[in-house]
Order: C-alpha cells, then structure tokens, then sequence
C-alpha cells in the first residue's frame, strides 16, 4: 500500500494462477463480441469468481474493503492495435444522470451516463489491470509516470510538460500479472510493433459511496 500510494501504482505478479486464467480466457473466448467489452463481469457470468478474487489482494482504506464499480475488457490484437494518448482516468459510469454539486461535467459512453466526480473521490479509487496475456516491450505494454497521481487534475498542457520533464516508465507484464494504479496517475500506451493478443481485465474500485440520489452503473455482487 505504501508503494501504491507514493509512486501510484504497484505491482501483484501472477496473481492467479495458470488455471484460473485459463478458465478465463476460454469464458471470453466463447464470446461473439472479440474486441472492447464494457460491463463485462455482467457479460460474462464465469469471471466473476475471478472478480472476487481479486478484490480479496487489495488492501483496505480506513478499515473499508473496496467495492467494484466498473469492468472492461480492453482488447488490442493484430487486427485493432491502437495507441493511447497521455491521460488520466477522471469518469464513473452511474445509472441516470442526476445533477449534484461538484459532479460534471457529463457524457455517455456506449449509452450508458458517465460523470466525472469531485477530485477527493477519485484520489480515494484504485484500479486493477490483470493481464490475460504476455505483453513484452513489442506488445503496446503501459506506460507510467510514476507520482504525476500527486499533482490533481492536468490540463492537456501540464500533460505534455509531465511527459517532456517527467521520468516515463514501460512495463512489460505476464500473463497473470496484476497491475494497481491510481486512476489520476498519468498512463498511455504505443501501438505494439509486433501486434499479438493484449487482453487486459480492467477493474475500478472506490472505497467511498454515491451521494445520493447517484448509482453506481455497475457493482459486483
């Protein structure tokens, strides 16, 4: 934890085990959609143990366990290899759109409402990365800024001085490997110049709730 909080991210190498990640690679696999899925732990029914499981590694805040709010599957492959500019991850998705101060501004995303929430939420939420395949530096592996989490919201401008002044590190990753990492951390990723499979199970958690009358989009249960 204290790595995380200091740098903004941390690692949990081979998190689940070879099994584990097989069972859920074939749950995917089975699946019609083969790029990006949103939502996707109420998509796919079997990686929801896996959900759990990973929510049991992470560490409590102020004596709270965290609590899932949003799964992706990010899918880069040969056929859809994609970079990823310098940004900080700033939105939740909820159920409606309700208006409540120092909540905005709003979008949606695949119809469902996002917001961006006051910035002492988001300095409180954590997120997992688990890795569903190797990605070597050739693989559009992430990069990190480590400690830009520190410096609150970035105009487009602070971005680019950050990534001009500012130590960038790329990490290659395993199968099975989890990454940790404050959604305010600065990140991006390069298009892999030799493009295989790089699934990656993206899970938000908060450790803080809604005001009311907002709802999460998402939660597992």
């Amino acid at each position: 934890m204290e790595i995380l909080n200091s740098q903004g991210f941390d690692w949990i190498r081979q998190a689940i085990d070879r099994d584990q990640l097989s069972q859920v690679i074939s749950a995917i696999e089975a699946q019609p959609n083969s790029g990006n899925i949103r939502n996707i732990l109420s998509n796919i029914h079997a990686l929801k143990q896996t959900a759990k499981d990973i929510t049991k590694l992470l560490p409590r805040q102020n004596g709270k366990p965290p609590k899932l709010i949003r799964s992706i599957l990010f899918n880069k492959n040969p056929k859809k290899n994609w970079a990823v500019l310098w940004h900080q991850d700033l939105t939740i998705c909820v159920k409606e759109k309700h208006h409540i101060p120092g909540f905005g501004p709003w979008s949606v995303k695949h119809h469902v409402p996002h917001v961006q929430p006051p910035i002492a939420f988001l300095q409180q939420m954590l997120t997992a990365r688990l890795h569903l395949d190797d990605c070597p530096e050739t693989n559009g592996p992430l990069n990190i800024i480590p400690t830009s989490h520190n410096h609150g919201l970035l105009s487009r401008q602070q971005i680019e001085e950050f990534n001009i002044n500012k130590e960038v590190i790329s990490y290659e990753a395993q199968a099975g490997d989890l990454l940790l990492m404050k959604p305010l951390i600065l990140h991006s990723s390069p298009k892999a110049t030799q493009p295989q499979n790089r699934r990656i199970l993206h899970l938000e958690f908060t450790y803080e709730d809604l005001l009311m009358p907002l709802e999460f989009g998402e939660c597992l249960k």
